[in-house]
């Protein structure tokens, strides 16, 4: 079914057909907020959000067919994140600190979008760490460093520059092209 007869049949009463759409987007949704805001709690709480809102608006009888739905639901994940900075600038909330964390291995590792694991999606998660790893693997050397002082040790783009004895404009030009490449070689598979 397309995404617009599984809004129809949603608001019409079939709890299936919304299963159906958070299966086909949660992960987009999801992976789209956490590189926005960094943070895993964060981002559980927007991504809650911004299904809240899904929900609320179809079953209101709101959502107009104007565009695509997934058109909607990311435009919904956009706004969803921009409040989130506009109310952290406001009340100058300062972030979870992740230190918390006692497994830090990999830096994908501790994504889940909510309490319950199914083994689906714990299967989905090995893979995608598999495919972003074996990605990541392709790149040169000089960009698997970036990444890994970025996304492991938590280092800031200034640090790395200071690492790597090269200019931060360098660093975050490294740290663009080796996303691009892995973006790149994923996509097919995601």
């Amino acid at each position: 079914m397309s995404d617009e007869e599984l809004v129809i049949a949603y608001r019409q009463g079939d709890q299936k057909s919304f299963q159906e759409l958070y299966k086909r987007y949660q992960r987009k949704i999801f992976s789209y907020i956490l590189v926005s805001v960094k943070n895993k709690e964060i981002t559980n709480d927007i991504f809650q959000e911004v299904f809240f809102k899904v929900i609320n608006t179809i079953k209101s009888g709101n959502y107009r067919e104007e565009g695509k739905f997934a058109q909607w639901i990311i435009r919904i994940t956009h706004n969803a994140v921009i409040d989130h900075f506009r109310y952290q600038n406001k009340y100058a909330v300062s972030p979870a600190s992740e230190d918390d964390d006692n497994d830090k291995d990999y830096v994908f590792d501790n994504i889940s979008v909510n309490n319950y694991i199914s083994p689906e999606d714990i299967l989905i998660k090995k893979e995608n760490k598999v495919l972003v790893q074996e990605a990541v693997s392709t790149l040169s050397k000089k960009q698997q460093e970036v990444i890994y002082l970025r996304l492991n040790e938590d280092r800031c783009f200034r640090e790395i520059a200071e690492a790597q004895n090269i200019s931060i404009n360098t660093a975050l030009g490294r740290m663009r092209y080796a996303i691009m490449n892995v973006k790149k070689k994923i996509d097919p598979y995601i």
